[in-house]
């Protein structure tokens, strides 16, 4: 008795040291977010503002929508999100930097449920591997920064693949009512009501199983799944106006008119094809790659790996059924020729653990080469993150713009041609809530007026207006000012 109590008191003593250690590496996934949060490139990002002033607009009491709306912000996106950021803005204060915050804080969970969803359904050591490179991934430490509520369907997509996992364990019909709510809360964001499709493959054991063996009650605790899901969809379904659905169509890819080609080639792009996609900057703060070279050449590993183990092992080839499911619905419910970032990432988890079994491989036949590449994809994923990632060019016009207040006690002038250029209505806002307003103007200038008439200190001008710059740079009512010629930048 006394050994099976000191064995108990072993093994407690080991999860909870796992515990802490895992929920140490969330801490640092989150403080690698937080060390360039507030970089001068990432403090705005195009259509991700109105995130931001709809979710104020909540917290101020001034907007207060159905929270199971499915057409919120745009028209497309459910309010539930907003409701979200709403929260952070009206307890911690209503700037950027705590709406920003408020989708970092999810990394902490999304990284210690994706650890344990992984050591229940391959081994610790692939859990281990696999979280290590997923956590030192940019994407986690940039997209994030992003405003939108699509973080929030990430976890619950991470969340709910360990719910299944703990059904096929453990049998508990509480699991199922979980998974259903997991389900039913994701669909209230993007791209949540498609998980069921995607994700439905690691479920299919219970339903053969039920075939099979007549005492298993699997079907009834699958409709008491589908009641806790319906109980929760049926609200946002029912007090939507169905002729105004354009969340609905935004998520199936009817906003669009994709040819036969795009629907037959997206069919196939997430699989793979989708990894070796270059992002730009503006492209969802992405700036490169979803993973690094070497993490794409131990995804490689890990698919041989995998194919060989499906011969023998069912929940092997179930992983890969998931895999395959999660590509197809992304790729088919996309509008566009290119599949976008926020649907993509939906295809991390999968990547991660197939380089996490490719690395594990390698660490059987070699522990240094296995424990170097590990090292070396941390290394490389965080030079990138902290260095070339920042080296790029082509940031938003309203970026340089704070980059400049920020670094000149001076008052800054915009100067354009075209009154369109930024979005004015986005440019006052962006401005009145970092607090510059009082230190910029922008200036709707000709090349046909006279430059002398306003008082210029530091003036900022985009490269096209190629006729401002030449009067600028002729003006005898310049001097001692600066101009400063924007000449990569999107807007």
């Amino acid at each position: 008795m006394k050994e099976v109590v000191k064995n108990f008191q072993s093994r407690d003593k080991t999860h909870t040291g796992e515990r802490l250690l895992i929920i140490f590496l969330g801490i640092l996934v989150f403080v690698n977010f937080s060390v360039s949060v507030n970089a001068w490139q990432l403090q705005y990002f195009s259509d991700e503002w109105e995130f931001y002033t709809t979710a104020s607009e909540i917290a101020q009491g001034e907007y207060s929508p159905n929270i199971f709306d499915l057409n919120g912000v745009y028209e497309e996106n459910p309010i539930f999100g907003s409701y979200y950021h709403a929260f952070f803005l009206k307890i911690f204060g209503q700037t950027p930097l705590v709406w920003k915050f408020s989708n970092g804080i999810l990394l902490i969970p999304i990284v210690v449920f994706f650890f344990y969803w992984v050591k229940e359904y391959f081994d610790q050591a692939t859990a281990w591997v696999a979280t290590l490179l997923f956590s030192s991934s940019h994407i986690l430490a940039h997209y994030t920064k992003i405003g939108y509520p699509n973080h929030l369907a990430f976890l619950l997509f991470i969340v709910s693949l360990f719910i299944i996992q703990r059904i096929m364990d453990e049998k508990s019909i509480r699991y199922v009512v979980l998974l259903g709510a997991l389900w039913g809360i994701s669909f209230y964001v993007f791209i949540g009501p498609l998980f069921p499709v995607m994700q439905f493959p690691l479920l299919l054991p219970l339903f053969q199983k039920s075939l099979g063996e007549k005492r298993d009650r699997w079907l009834p605790k699958a409709v008491v799944g589908a009641v806790s899901y319906l109980l929760i969809v049926l609200p946002g379904v029912l007090i939507t106006d169905s002729t105004h659905w354009h969340s609905i169509q935004q998520l199936l890819g009817r906003g669009g008119n994709p040819t036969l080609f795009v629907v037959a080639t997206n069919i196939v792009k997430p699989l793979f094809l989708f990894i070796f996609q270059f992002f730009p900057m503006h492209t969802h703060f992405s700036g490169g790659r979803l993973v690094d070279p070497i993490v794409l050449m131990l995804i490689l590993v890990g698919v041989v790996v995998l194919l060989k183990m499906a011969k023998d092992r069912d929940y092997v080839r179930y992983f890969i059924a998931a895999f395959i499911a999660t590509g197809i619905t992304i790729g088919v419910s996309n509008m566009y020729e290119h599949i976008g970032v926020t649907r993509g990432v939906f295809m991390l988890p999968f990547w991660f653990v197939m380089a996490g079994v490719g690395v594990v491989w390698i660490l059987r036949h070699s522990r240094l080469v296995g424990g170097m590449l590990v090292v070396a994809v941390s290394a490389s994923s965080l030079y990138f993150t902290h260095v070339t990632y920042f080296s790029q060019a082509d940031f938003h016009v309203n970026n340089y713009l704070i980059h400049e207040l920020r670094g000149n006690s001076d008052k800054v002038t915009f100067m354009a041609a075209d009154p369109l250029v930024p979005n004015p209505l986005v440019f006052d806002d962006v401005m009145r809530s970092y607090g510059y307003t009082d230190r910029i103007e922008k200036v709707v200038l000709s090349g046909e007026q006279d430059v002398c008439q306003y008082q210029f200190r530091t003036i900022v001008v985009l490269r096209e207006d190629t006729g401002l710059q030449t009067f600028l740079l002729t003006s005898d009512c310049l001097e001692g000012g600066e101009i400063i010629v924007l000449d990569r930048y999107y807007y």
